[in-house]
């Protein structure tokens, strides 16, 4: 009997440590915070194998519970498709919701989506009141898109000084985009008194925030000492950031300083590496530049092979 009794213990504790397991983790979670703090752990594979799907749950419930972050971070995952499907409509309503919510992360994705009709009719007013309200609310791509509309008169008046303004701003916040933006506008002059120094300041800060374009000007800069003093080993490893960063012009110039050995150890089969990828980055100079010296390594003749010009500023 004694023998049964410890046998039916057993089973009903194993039964009970199953049930456990196979319950449904987000249940567990009952506070906004917390579930949006798993939510972000799942994605990005802190302390637990990376996983979207619950990441999408706890972000779900999250918003559920009123958590504008939770709202945001669940809209990028329906814009991406990752963790859930891609859907567009959904993205649209959730981020609405973390914007009422008052998360400037969320009026700025979907100040975006008005911009371009993402999930919703497109509505220039509607995008140039969210993105106001994301940069009023301190998100960095907010006020920087903010800038961008400003600059371009886009629904709004055109006005120079602004766009400088809204670019400072989101560059304060580490916004990369805000950052190379108001570095053009040092470069030329635009809304600002032009200075070169300030424009290479600027440019690198948007390069180390993950701009590409911030890292492609600077490496341009770095090139010709322009605002910085000429350093070609620089000008190499800010075109290799960039190209990192998936920048075509950045690949395809540091296949140009591999292949006549500029700032770095001539070296024929990385700049055949780094032509290649400017290539497949839909580069036309890229793919013509691969060919050439593809050509010049099967025949073993000499041809010159031209970089990006370094004449180009561009808005991130």
């Amino acid at each position: 009997m004694k023998n049964l009794t410890t046998a039916l213990t057993s089973l009903i504790l194993t039964i009970l440590l199953a049930t456990t397991a196979m319950a449904d983790p987000v249940s567990d979670c009952d506070k906004s915070a917390e579930c949006v703090n798993l939510g972000l752990k799942y994605e990005i594979g802190k302390g637990v194998k990376q996983d979207y799907l619950k990441a999408a749950a706890f972000y779900r419930k999250g918003c559920g519970l009123n958590d504008s972050l939770g709202c945001a971070n669940l809209g990028l995952l329906y814009l991406k498709g990752k963790g859930v499907k891609q859907d567009y409509l959904k993205a649209a309503e959730v981020t609405q919701k973390g914007c009422d919510l008052d998360n400037g992360l969320s009026c700025s994705i979907l100040g975006s989506m008005y911009q371009n009709g993402i999930g919703v009719k497109p509505d220039k007013l509607k995008a140039v009141e969210s993105l106001q309200k994301g940069c009023y609310l301190n998100d960095g791509r907010g006020c920087s898109d903010f800038g961008f509309m400003h600059l371009n008169g886009t629904s709004i008046k055109q006005d120079d000084f602004k766009a400088v303004e809204f670019f400072q701003k989101g560059c304060n916040l580490n916004d990369g985009l805000g950052c190379s933006n108001l570095a053009v506008m040092y470069n030329n002059g635009t809304g600002i008194e032009r200075d070169d120094s300030k424009a290479a300041a600027f440019f690198k800060k948007g390069c180390y925030l993950d701009d590409d374009l911030g890292c492609f000007n600077l490496g341009l800069m770095q090139e010709e000492g322009k605002g910085v003093k000429q350093d070609n080993l620089k000008a190499a490893k800010f075109y290799q950031r960039g190209c990192g960063l998936g920048n075509a012009p950045s690949c395809s110039n540091l296949g140009f300083m591999y292949e006549n050995g500029k700032g770095v150890k001539k070296h024929t089969i990385k700049a055949l590496k780094y032509y290649e990828k400017a290539c497949s980055l839909k580069s036309t100079k890229g793919c013509q530049n691969y060919d050439k010296l593809k050509k010049i390594t099967t025949k073993k003749n000499t041809l010159n092979v031209t970089s990006f010009p370094s004449t180009v500023w561009e808005f991130a």
